[in-house]
Formats: structure tokens, sequence, C-alpha cells
């Protein structure tokens, strides 16, 4: 059975909930959200390429909107966000760092299934990955202050760049297994991504098991854990459709933008932040992880139901101006005899 405690700072700001538990299952789910990001990372460097990289870079500009919307326009509308709902300070750090992580791996999936431009997506979550060892602790430094200058709140910044700069590794190990073991990177990322899923399925399970009690979360919390990649959705496609991208780039920045990396933010708190401090923050990442996969698949639903529709409108139409060309060919034909 898991226990309680509440105590508050002296400034009487906010309130720490200790949540004691299974210290077995806490460590399982340290190591599995460490895992499966392994996995992720893994897999999708055996996707990309150094040359990829330098393709993509060469006509920036599809890159540089995504970064912008992704580190610049959605960190700065979580903050609004945030002081809007009014969350305690210790759910606004969870919450920023939500807002402030890279676009995840299921970016790249849903990006696939909502017809968008998947080799551009890869390089969005690659790119935004290696850049967030320096915009992601910049943006909470900036944005965190608010929180962890009124009370005992501390962001350990350092650690959050040792964690993303560790997450770089097994991206490394994916990228050279592409250049010299072709074998091995085919396998990597046929099952990498598809493993990595299913680990952040069971991990979302064992941390609804773990904190039971986030189920009871105030409505602030839920509406801040759709708010959040919502809010990224939206500025990730207006930033693309006013700067003129071709709709298949509008879709992938938009996903990219709105589709954080879960399994991320989740290991950034469970390795970065005290224990007692877990059951606190982690419930918020959860109900994000919940409505990404549904949204993701509720979008993926409507591009192929439009798609469907296009491509029967589209039978139709060069069938009824062969036929009438025919016709008119024929009337021709009998005029002139």
């Amino acid at each position: 059975m898991d226990t309680v405690n509440s105590t508050s700072n002296s400034s009487g700001n906010f309130t720490i909930i200790s949540v004691k538990t299974d210290g077995t299952l806490e460590l399982i789910v340290q190591v599995l959200v460490i895992g499966l990001q392994i996995f992720i990372m893994s897999s999708m460097g055996a996707i990309i390429t150094v040359q990829d990289i330098l393709t993509h870079l060469k006509r920036p500009f599809g890159v540089l909107i995504a970064l912008t919307s992704q580190f610049i326009a959605l960190p700065a509308c979580a903050y609004g966000l945030i002081n809007l709902i009014q969350l305690s300070p210790i759910m606004s750090i969870s919450a920023m760092i939500l807002a402030c992580c890279p676009g995840g791996s299921s970016s790249n999936l849903f990006t696939y299934f909502c017809d968008g431009d998947v080799p551009l997506s890869i390089m969005l979550t690659t790119t935004s990955t290696i850049l967030a060892l320096g915009f992601m602790p910049l943006n909470l430094l900036i944005y965190t202050r608010k929180w962890t200058e009124t009370g005992n709140l501390k962001v350990p910044y350092a650690g959050i760049a040792t964690t993303l700069a560790i997450i770089l590794v097994p991206l490394a190990f994916g990228m050279a297994a592409k250049k010299w073991a072709p074998k091995l990177a085919k396998v990597l990322s046929k099952f990498g991504s598809v493993i990595g899923m299913l680990l952040i399925w069971i991990a979302i399970v064992l941390q609804c098991i773990l904190y039971p009690k986030f189920f009871t979360q105030s409505w602030k919390h839920w509406t801040i854990a759709a708010a959040i990649p919502t809010g990224g959705f939206i500025v990730g496609f207006l930033l693309s459709f006013i700067l003129r991208r071709p709709p298949k780039q509008q879709k992938t920045i938009a996903i990219e933008t709105g589709m954080q990396s879960i399994s991320l933010a989740i290991t950034i708190v469970v390795t970065s932040f005290p224990k007692e401090l877990h059951g606190v923050m982690t419930p918020v990442l959860v109900m994000c992880g919940i409505y990404l996969n549904l949204a993701g698949f509720f979008l993926a639903f409507i591009v192929r139901v439009r798609n469907c529709l296009s491509r029967k409108t589209v039978k139709i139409t060069p069938v009824t101006d062969e036929k009438m060309q025919t016709i008119n060919t024929v009337s021709e034909k009998v005029q002139d005899r």
C-alpha cells in the first residue's frame, strides 16, 4: 500500500506531496523508461544518416520553422497557459518540462499515418533532440524562475543536460549501425520503434499502478495535459501555413511541435528530481501521453478518410472527361462525313 504525506513550505505558496510506494516497482519504472528511450533513439538513428542531416541543412527553411515553433513559440505559449490555469509551482515545472521537450518518435509514426513528410519528421526529431541539450535547460531557466524563487524548489539543470547528452549515445549507435552494419540497422529500425511504443504504454500502465491517485487529480492537471500539445499542433500549423510551406510540411511541423517526447520527459523527472516528487510530477506527463496517442489516432483517421474521399473524386472526374472527349471526337467525324 502507498501512503501520501503532505508538507508545505514556509511561505505557504505550494504543497509538496510525498508519495511512498513499493520501491521495487518504482525501480522497474525507472529502468523501463530509460530502456525505452534507448530503444527509441537507437531505432531513430538507424533510419537517418549524416548525409540526410546535411541535405536538410542545405535547405533549412522547413527545419528552422519547426525548431522555432518547438523551442520558442511552444514554451512561451505553455507558460501563458500554465499561468492562466494557475497550477501549483511543482506542477508548473513538470508542465514546462513537457513543453520544452523535443518531438518524440511517435511523431514519426503519426506523420506517416497522416500522410506527412516522413523524412522531414525524422530529421526534425533527431535535430530537435540534439538541440534540446542546450535549448531545454535554457528555456527552463527562463520560464521556471517564478516558481523556484518563491520556495525551496530547484530545477536540476545540470542533471537534465546530462540526461539529454546520455540519450544521444544510442542515437549515435543507430547511425553507426546504419553505415557499418546495415543488417543490424534494419532490425533496429523495424523493431526498435515498435518495442519503444509498447514500452511507453507499459510504463504508462505501471505509472498508473504506482501512483493511482492521479486519476483524482484536479481538472487543471487534465486541462494542461491536453492544452500544451494542442497548442503545439496549432502553433506549428499556423506558423508553417503563414510562411507558405507545402501541405505535407505543414502537417509534419504541426505534429512534430505538438507531439513531445513523453518518454524523455518522464526520464528527466525520474533521473533528475528527488523520489518524493515523482508522484507529483509524473501524472501530468502520463495524462499527456494518453491524450497524445488518442489525438494522434483521431487525426490519422480524419486524414485517411479525407484522402479516401479525395481519391474517389479524382477517379470519377478523369473518366467523365475521357468520355466527353470520345463523344466529341465521334461527333466531329460524323459531321466530316
